[in-house]
């Protein structure tokens, strides 16, 4: 059985994830200004455990560095994988 594939889209105010085609995770902000409020990250049960939400911070995080931004993470989520890497860590606002 082939891996399955994991695509993003940069959508509105939001990084959406899909497996092979279908909808299963979604990264919200807010943006002032230079600073995005990454504020929910939600992954759907059957997909968890896949490295889904990994892939949509690192959307962001991608995003924010070339817009030159900065992140406020009052999600959890993304508060927790930022700080755990120096690169990252130095984008939050």
């Amino acid at each position: 059985m082939p891996d399955p594939v994991l695509s993003i889209v940069h959508e509105g105010n939001a990084f959406l994830a899909h497996l092979d085609g279908a909808p299963v995770g979604r990264l919200a902000y807010r943006r002032q200004a230079a600073v995005v409020d990454a504020y929910t990250t939600f992954v759907e049960p059957s997909a968890r455990r896949h490295g889904v939400a990994l892939h949509l911070v690192q959307a962001l995080v991608d995003w924010v560095r070339a817009e030159d931004l900065k992140v406020d993470p009052t999600c959890w989520y993304v508060a927790k994988v930022m700080q755990a890497d120096d690169g990252m860590r130095a984008l939050v606002a």
